[in-house]
């Protein structure tokens, strides 16, 4: 399991994240901190893996302090920033510094559900790498950290993490039909979020032949987006 410091002054906001760690089986939640000290002591403590922090504590940007003083720490945990601060500048700010994904209060908790499996997903994933790899494979280790922080007009984060979901669920690679069909979004819609992530390298298509007509694509994500191993535990 992977332990999460939720760092978050309102507490009824910090109730709702330590809630949506706790229904993920694979999160532990390892304390809630609301001033910057105990959030920093806490860090000290615990060790966390990841920590939702809210940049918003006793100054606009006191969040970042916080951020600093981790960076002191033997095992830096990675950061998920949940703020208010929804400017493009402290956007920017919170990708140079490296934050694993940004949420905007206020949020929903699907939303915050979302952006934990991913970060799950992502640290399964590099676990399962072998300790030697190819220089393909460090490429796509270092573009997760590339995804851009604003999507191209038209495109909501919502909907991208969605159609997201129902390639990591499917078994076998899907037809554009088919993915609109299960995000419930037009066709032509779920054609544009399925050639954004074919772009950024998140899937591979491929030719559906033996029908009638233009073969049309078929769309998976790409093989380390693929669904991570089972669980041997799991029944």
């Amino acid at each position: 399991m992977f332990s999460v410091l939720v760092v978050e002054d309102n507490d009824l906001i910090a109730r709702q994240l330590a809630r949506c760690v706790s229904e993920n089986r694979w999160l532990e939640l390892a304390g809630v901190a609301a001033t910057e000290q105990d959030a920093i002591d806490k860090a000290r403590r615990v060790r966390p893996d990841l920590v939702l922090l809210d940049f918003g504590l006793s100054t606009p940007l006191a969040g970042f302090d916080v951020w600093h003083a981790m960076h002191t720490l033997e095992k830096v945990p990675k950061v998920i920033a949940v703020t208010a601060a929804g400017d493009m500048s402290t956007v920017q700010k919170a990708q140079d510094h490296g934050a694993f994904d940004y949420v905007v209060k206020p949020f929903t908790s699907a939303v915050i559900h979302a952006k934990l499996a991913d970060y799950v997903d992502n640290r399964r994933r590099q676990m399962a790498v072998p300790p030697h790899v190819s220089q393909a494979t460090i490429d796509w280790v270092f573009s997760l950290r590339r995804r851009p922080a604003v999507l191209p007009a038209g495109l909501e984060r919502k909907t991208l993490e969605s159609v997201v979901g129902v390639l990591r669920a499917a078994a076998a690679p899907l037809r554009v039909s088919e993915v609109a069909g299960q995000v419930s979004v037009a066709r032509e819609t779920a054609n544009r979020y399925l050639l954004y992530l074919h772009e950024q390298g998140i899937t591979v298509r491929v030719r559906e032949h033996g029908r009638p007509g233009p073969p049309p694509y078929l769309y998976a994500l790409a093989p380390l987006w693929s669904p991570a191993p089972a669980d041997p535990a799991t029944p």
